[in-house]
């Protein structure tokens, strides 16, 4: 007598109730293992920032205190007819630096044996040591004052791969000097570009890039997370980065800092060709609302976008005043009754 075994198969619907169970999980776990590759991410960009911040020490420690910046490392390229500036263009050396506002040749050139070519070291400090949640790339090179001889050396590097976005910057501000200098004769040094703007907050007289001018080292940004230029071109969006040796403003290494309203890093209202959506490259971290930054005294810190709009104590000098000029609503609203910057 032969036994009949009881078999069943999964019904349709049975089979549509699993496939939603693993739907339903693999969604629930995929938010989790995007915000931890994002987080992985930001450790890393840390990480940079921090050696970026041991480099400029070192720098200091052979240098009196003075850190890299245009009115250091860069004063000696800066005169009113350009000659000066000359002496970067094409192969100088690792340590030279790329404009007269760049601080990473002078400070890590050596250390990261960076090719002697200015547009293949531009190429390693933006694609080898930008930050990894950076992802776009330049649409093109961009270049104003038309005595750049070497454009050529950047169109071949930006063919062969293409640049990425500039990944980090230094406030402006101390890097440059202030424009309360302006009756002391440093005009002469070069053109007002040298000198940081009185908006939205001017910097104390005689301000010089050396460690005990700044302030408050444990709250005042060296290098930050930013990316520039996204610019408004031909009813589009274009990414591009300066490569002149003296560009006008701030060029591809410094910047105002987020509480400047038209900032074309942080800034959220549109100005001349920036477009005003740059912070949304700049702000890279916790899905958009973060940044990273190494302070003078050598911490990384992570800072809200909601902080980094307010607090202009982070972006300028112990001493400097609030003058409230194409400032954000944040610093203005922080800074209408005592416009002191701690």
């Amino acid at each position: 007598m032969t036994t009949r075994r009881n078999t069943r198969a999964f019904t349709l619907i049975e089979l549509l109730v699993v496939i939603a169970i693993i739907a339903l999980l693999i969604s629930l776990l995929l938010p989790g293992l995007a915000q931890a590759r994002d987080l992985a991410r930001q450790m890393v960009c840390g990480g940079l920032l921090r050696n970026f911040g041991q480099a400029q020490a070192s720098y200091m420690a052979t240098f009196k205190d003075h850190y890299a910046a245009t009115i250091t490392s860069g004063l000696s390229y800066i005169s009113n007819d350009r000659s000066a500036s000359r002496a970067l263009l094409g192969d100088t050396g690792p340590t030279v630096p790329m404009t007269i506002n760049d601080w990473f040749s002078p400070t890590m050139g050596d250390s990261v044996n960076a090719p002697n070519n200015r547009a293949r070291r531009m190429q390693l400090f933006l694609n080898k040591y930008g930050c990894g949640s950076v992802r776009n790339t330049n649409d093109s090179i961009y270049s104003q004052q038309g005595d750049t001889t070497d454009e050529g050396d950047f169109e071949t590097v930006q063919n062969e791969q293409a640049y990425k976005a500039i990944s980090y910057l230094m406030p402006a501000a101390f890097s440059l000097y202030s424009n309360a200098n302006i009756n002391i004769g440093i005009l002469r040094l070069g053109s007002a570009a040298r000198m940081q703007f009185n908006t939205p907050v001017n910097a104390p007289r005689g301000f010089s890039a050396r460690l005990d001018q700044v302030g408050n080292q444990s709250r005042k940004v060296m290098i930050a997370d930013g990316t520039r230029y996204l610019a408004n071109e031909n009813g589009g969006l274009t990414l591009d980065f300066d490569i002149d040796q003296t560009p006008r403003f701030y060029g591809s290494f410094i910047d105002p800092g987020p509480i400047l309203d038209v900032s074309a890093a942080y800034g959220r209202t549109a100005s001349g060709s920036a477009s005003g959506q740059g912070w949304k490259t700049s702000f890279r971290h916790a899905r958009g609302n973060a940044l990273n930054a190494v302070f003078f005294d050598g911490h990384v810190e992570s800072i809200t976008r909601e902080r980094a709009y307010e607090d202009a104590s982070l972006w300028y000098p112990t001493g400097s005043t609030f003058t409230g000029g194409q400032a954000t609503r944040e610093a203005a609203a922080k800074y209408a009754q005592r416009p002191q910057v701690d």
